[in-house]
C-alpha cells in the first residue's frame, strides 16, 4: 500500500519586511499608464482666454486629484479652473496680476492637490477650496501659508516631486530673476530653507523625478542643477546643457518625466523646443496661427497632451 506524504508550506511571511513593497507594488499597479509628448506638435484644440482682446496667459498647470487644469490671465486678474476632461470652464477667482504656478500633488498626504503661485507674494492654497470659494462667490478662503520673499521680479516656480528626508519634506523652488538666484522655500509652511545664487535671469524652473533642477534664463541658457546625497539644498553641481545663441527668450519650462525631455518656450522667436537632457534638440516647433509669444507649458500625463499658454494670442493652445 502506497503511503502520500503530506508538504505544509508555510507562507508566514514577516509583515515587516513585506509589507511596504507589497503596498508599492499594489500602488504602482493601479496606477493609470502614463503617456509622454510624442513631439508631432498636432493641434487638437484650445482653452479660450476670458479677455480674447488682451489674453496674457502667462502660465498653465494641471492638478490630477482636483481634475482640472488652471489657467493664469494677468490683465484680467484670474485664476481660471477648466475641467481636464471637457475643458469647461469650472470657476475662476480673482488674483491681482498672477505670473506664474506649480501644483503640488497630494500635499497633505490625502490626495488633494494645492496651488503655488505669485503675485505681491507666494501664496499656496488647496485646489478643491479655492473652486468651492469661485463656484459660491464666497469670502476669501484662508490660505495655507502665505511667504513674502521682498524682492522684485518673481517668475517661474516648481515643486519637489518626491519627499526628502527622514521628514518626508517637499520643497518649493523660486526664480528671483531680478536677483539672480532661485529661493528654495518648504513646502509645508512656506520658510525659506535655503538659494542657490549666481543663475543670469532665471525665468522657468522644474524639477526631474530624481529631484534634479532644470532652470531657463533670459538670456538663453539652459542649466542642469544635481543635489549632492546627504547635503539638501546645497545645488553645487551645475552643468549648462544649452549655452546662449540657440534660443532668444526662454521662458515657460517643463520637464516630461515619461518621455525624459524637456519641452521649452522660446517666447520671443514663437517656438516651443523639445529636448533630451544632455542638451540635443529633437524637436523645433513654430506656427504663428497657435503660437503668439508663448510663454508656459505642461504635459497631461494621462494622454501625453502639451498645453502651451500664450501671452498675446487665444488662451491655452494643445498638441498631441
Amino acid at each position: 500500500m502506497s503511503q502520500q506524504h503530506a508538504v505544509v508550506i508555510d507562507l508566514d511571511f514577516t509583515p515587516n519586511l513585506i509589507t511596504p513593497f507589497h503596498s508599492l507594488l499594489v500602488n504602482k499597479l493601479r496606477a493609470p499608464l502614463r503617456v509622454g509628448f510624442s513631439n508631432k506638435f498636432e493641434h487638437c484644440g484650445y482653452i479660450p482666454a476670458a479677455n480674447r482682446h488682451r489674453p496674457g496667459c502667462p502660465d498653465v498647470k494641471i492638478s490630477y486629484h482636483s481634475n482640472c487644469i488652471i489657467v493664469l490671465e494677468y490683465y484680467s486678474n484670474r485664476i481660471q479652473f477648466y475641467d481636464l476632461n471637457s475643458k469647461r470652464l469650472l470657476t475662476f477667482i480673482k488674483a491681482k496680476q498672477p505670473r506664474c504656478l506649480c501644483v503640488e500633488e497630494n500635499y497633505d498626504k490625502q490626495k488633494n492637490d494645492a496651488i503655488i503661485y505669485n503675485r505681491d507674494c507666494h501664496t499656496k492654497y488647496d485646489i478643491k477650496e479655492l473652486i468651492k470659494q469661485g463656484l459660491n462667490s464666497s469670502d476669501d478662503c484662508n490660505p495655507l501659508w502665505v511667504q513674502d520673499l521682498s524682492t522684485s521680479s518673481m517668475n517661474g516656480i516648481a515643486v519637489s516631486r518626491t519627499s526628502h528626508g527622514p521628514c518626508c519634506e517637499k520643497f518649493i523652488y523660486c526664480c528671483a530673476s531680478s536677483s539672480g538666484c532661485v529661493i528654495i522655500l518648504n513646502a509645508n509652511n512656506g520658510q525659506q530653507v535655503g538659494q542657490i545664487s549666481t543663475i543670469p535671469i532665471p525665468y522657468g524652473i522644474d524639477v526631474t523625478e530624481k529631484g534634479d533642477l532644470i532652470i531657463s534664463s533670459l538670456g538663453g541658457q539652459i542649466q542642469l542643477f544635481t543635489e549632492p546625497l546627504f547635503q539638501p539644498h546645497s545645488f553645487r553641481n551645475s552643468k549648462i546643457i544649452l549655452s546662449e545663441g540657440i534660443l532668444h527668450s526662454p521662458r515657460g519650462i517643463c520637464y516630461d518625466p515619461v518621455a525624459k525631455h524637456i519641452i521649452i518656450c522660446d517666447t520671443l522667436n514663437y517656438l516651443v523646443v523639445v529636448m533630451d537632457l544632455e542638451g540635443k534638440i529633437l524637436k523645433s516647433f513654430a506656427d504663428r496661427t497657435t503660437l503668439s509669444y508663448p510663454y508656459g507649458v505642461c504635459v497631461n500625463s494621462l494622454n501625453g497632451k502639451v498645453y502651451v499658454s500664450n501671452w498675446s494670442l487665444e488662451g491655452v493652445q494643445i498638441f498631441k
